[in-house]
């Protein structure tokens, strides 16, 4: 019969080799799995442990996207403008903002065609220099 919980020790174990001081910070704060009491045992179902496993790898993936587009974002505005600092659109002249958004958009497709990041910087320097005369 297979079991259907486990002990924090077994969990941590289970799970990267957690050390129970993490797993229990990690609990206090919200942010670790369910934890079932049975008398003075802590144990974890597996149901509680799979759903913990599912939140952390989101949440991983969800910074990732974060830090990939804070990072194209940077890219573009070093592209257009010669340094990384991200520009409020609203303070944009509507020529410059005309030409973000034109290599914004140069970009999405470069990235949907799996180009590397160098051929995107070599592709959207070129697509810069063609949209504003060799400027």
């Amino acid at each position: 019969m297979k079991k259907a919980a486990s002990t924090v020790d077994e969990f941590c174990f289970a799970n990267g080799r957690l050390s129970k001081s993490f797993f229990y910070k990690l609990v206090k704060s919200g942010q670790g799995p369910k934890i079932l009491k049975v008398g003075n045992r802590t144990l974890i179902t597996d149901e509680a442990g799979a759903e913990w496993r599912a939140e952390m790898q989101m949440r991983t993936d969800m910074a990732t996207l974060e830090f990939i587009k804070a990072n194209e974002s940077k890219l573009i505005h070093t592209l257009v403008f010669g340094k990384p600092d991200l520009v409020d659109r609203e303070c944009l002249s509507p020529t410059d903002r005309e030409l973000l958004e034109k290599v914004e958009a140069k970009n999405a497709l470069l990235i949907a065609r799996d180009s590397t990041c160098q051929e995107r910087i070599t592709a959207l320097i070129e697509y810069k220099r063609l949209l504003t005369g060799g400027v």
